[in-house]
């Protein structure tokens, strides 16, 4: 018996239209800028097929987690397989263990918060997309510009009116609590991706005044804390006295635990915010938390021996960075400012007489076959700019580097 004979309407796929309308600040964003990056890699390398394509574009880490953490891992996992050792599902949370982990790595500051006090999440980027349904859809973000894309995505599909929080060159691309016109929420980044700008400890304590005296709520991104060395750049918001009150941080041991693919990260939400049981209530209809082999890592990524071995990898990507910035400036090339003791993962150059950052990707890519990244992806004030990452392989950044100077020399 046909479909016909059952009285089933058979349609065609383009006849299949969606008749509920569609969220229109999730269609009007544009396709993720390292979605559109990845996508023209794929296309060059299918152009040139003999010529292996050199990434100094999308942030990816490429050495291994420590021992330690993938020994935990391992154990964690052998654990589920046993009738003493199965767990079912976890607390939204995050397990104690870990959050007493993270809750010590920030005991030595002026604000420590509890255990009580720290989520464990999958990243910062599913953690802010959550954390933005909290307030009402009236309050504003603001958003420095340039700064990684999924920020604005994030606020703009919980429906919050999007401010743009300017980061200028004769700033050091460093956000200015004056250029806001009105209080709410602002999402900071430090060190910045991708300018690799960092927060001096007075420049955060600006905007920890700031927040207070407007009823502001900072929501700080921590994600390449690891890579400041300096005592001048903290690497969290709360060595500030007062930031409990008007501050919410991300931490992620993505970039410095090579965690981007084992997903594990943290949110500290003190109770003086007043934002911890709507937080509560959230976590409780959208997660079911992070995995339980993943969290053991995570805790051993943290444990004396895993900071000790995961500054093996931390050096090989400064280095890089080092390299990277002796050679643009070999071939007369702007890089903006890197103070001393902010060794983040980024390279923020300027393009050649200031042109089209998007014209100079797509050149550098063709005829160099070195991917970067365009500096107008990570918002307007960008244009003209163009970000490299240091999270190479050595022997690639060196063969990259090599195109890159005689793309440039030539």
């Amino acid at each position: 018996m046909g479909p016909a004979m059952l009285g089933i309407i058979i349609l065609k796929q383009e006849e299949c239209i969606p008749m509920l309308p569609l969220h229109p600040a999730l269609l009007a964003q544009p396709d993720y800028l390292f979605s559109r990056i990845a996508a023209a890699a794929e296309a060059a390398q299918k152009r040139h097929p003999y010529r292996r394509i050199l990434s100094l574009g999308i942030g990816d880490v490429t050495q291994p987690i420590a021992p330690v953490a993938a020994a935990a891992m391992r154990t964690a996992a052998a654990e589920l397989a046993t009738a003493k050792g199965q767990r079912g599902y976890g607390p939204a949370a995050g397990y104690p263990f870990l959050q007493r982990a993270v809750a010590a790595q920030y005991s030595s500051l002026p604000y420590s918060p509890s255990p009580e006090e720290i989520t464990i999440t999958a990243g910062s980027k599913e953690a802010l997309g959550g954390l933005f349904a909290l307030w009402e859809p009236s309050v504003p973000v603001w958003i420095c510009d340039p700064v990684y894309p999924a920020y604005r995505g994030c606020a703009e599909a919980a429906g919050h009116p999007v401010r743009t929080l300017p980061c200028r060159a004769e700033n050091d691309f460093l956000p200015q609590p004056e250029e806001t016109t009105e209080p709410g929420l602002v999402v900071l980044c430090t060190p910045n991706n991708p300018t690799g700008a960092a927060l001096s400890r007075s420049e955060m304590e600006q905007w920890i005044n700031w927040a207070i005296q407007t009823g502001s709520l900072l929501l700080v991104d921590t994600a390449y804390s690891a890579f400041l060395t300096g005592k001048e750049w903290p690497r969290s918001i709360y060595a500030v006295p007062g930031a409990e009150c008007c501050a919410i941080e991300f931490g992620s041991l993505s970039k410095s635990d090579g965690f981007t693919g084992v997903r594990c990260g943290w949110v500290v939400l003190p109770q003086a915010t007043g934002c911890h049981t709507a937080w509560q209530k959230w976590l409780g209809s959208h997660s079911n938390g992070v995995s339980y082999p993943i969290q053991r890592a995570a805790e051993a990524a943290l444990s004396p021996s895993g900071q000790r071995q995961r500054q093996k990898a931390l050096q090989i990507y400064r280095e890089n960075a080092l390299l990277m910035q002796q050679t643009f400036q070999q071939i007369g090339l702007t890089c903006a400012a890197r103070r001393p003791g902010c060794d983040t993962p980024y390279l923020w150059v300027q393009c050649p007489n200031g042109q089209d950052s998007w014209k100079w990707f797509h050149r550098l890519l063709e005829e160099g076959g070195v991917l970067c990244t365009p500096g107008a992806g990570f918002g307007a004030m960008g244009e003209g700019w163009l970000r490299f990452t240091a999270f190479a392989r050595p022997e690639d950044t060196s063969e990259a580097l090599k195109r890159v100077e005689h793309f440039f020399g030539s």
